[in-house]
């Protein structure tokens, strides 16, 4: 951020405000969080195997914490995982899942390389209810799963004769991809991407969040109230020359409000 003033003095004053990061901004989109309020309860799960699923599967801090953990291995041992599929599931994909509620060592959650109806097999099959809820399909690390081919492939899991899936994830355990199957308009079938190698822990954890356990059955909801709020933002902040509007306003009533013996020249 540049601000220019007649006098130095005045720049002083708040340049503690100019040096903030713009990565600091909060984007609206984040609103999502709060709204739904992630760490609200699910309701309990019978007794299986002796053992009784706890209330409460999802909390934000914890997965932030994994991903920076299966960051960071992906950054040591990419070599590893570039040609190893199972080993992408076991150490990258899996730990992400059970995070989100979707326990992998039991049926009732989770079901790998199942046979569907269709003679098909995806990787895992999501369970809520005991009722299949999402098509999870995974790749190697080398795979780029935007690839339009993969996608058609998720596509043809999800997209079955007898139990039609309304989203599917893929993933190569550094890049999630949601995919909406009944999207009329190709290109926009892709609903998000959530990478970890170039986007930062929060967004990639608010993203994947919206498939957990307790939030599968508000997905279409998150994703409608995601659109909704970037149309919002869209038409407050036209361009960046807008969004110094924005923050030269807040700054001015900031120093308006703490410093009201100070004269403001120009912002």
């Amino acid at each position: 951020m540049l601000l220019g003033h007649k006098s130095g003095s005045t720049t002083e004053i708040y340049t503690h405000v100019a040096n903030t990061s713009l990565n600091s901004i909060k984007n609206p989109l984040d609103w999502i969080v709060i709204i739904q309020k992630y760490t609200e309860p699910v309701p309990d799960i019978p007794n299986f195997s002796g053992n009784k699923a706890p209330s409460n599967y999802f909390d934000m801090k914890n997965l932030e914490k994994k991903l920076k953990e299966i960051k960071k291995l992906i950054n040591e041992l990419r070599d590893v995982y570039l040609k190893n599929e199972q080993a992408v599931r076991d150490q990258l994909i899996n730990p992400v899942l059970n995070e989100l509620g979707w326990i992998t060592s039991n049926p009732r959650f989770v079901r790998p390389d199942s046979t569907n109806q269709d003679g098909k097999i995806p990787d895992y099959t999501l369970l809520k209810n005991s009722k299949d809820t999402l098509i999870v399909e995974a790749k190697n690390l080398g795979t780029d799963v935007d690839n339009n081919k993969i996608i058609e492939q998720l596509a043809g899991y999800c997209y079955s004769l007898n139990l039609g899936f309304d989203f599917g994830i893929l993933t190569n355990g550094e890049k999630w991809l949601l995919f909406n199957t009944f999207e009329k308009n190709p290109a926009e079938r892709i609903v998000w991407i959530a990478d970890l190698k170039t986007e930062s822990i929060e967004n990639v954890s608010r993203k994947i969040s919206s498939f957990s356990y307790q939030n599968i059955e508000k997905l279409a909801t998150l994703i409608e109230l995601s659109k909704n709020l970037e149309l919002v933002w869209d038409s407050l902040i036209e361009n960046t020359r807008d969004i110094g509007k924005v923050v030269a306003e807040q700054i001015k009533s900031r120093l308006r409000k703490d410093y009201p013996k100070t004269k403001i020249e120009h912002i």
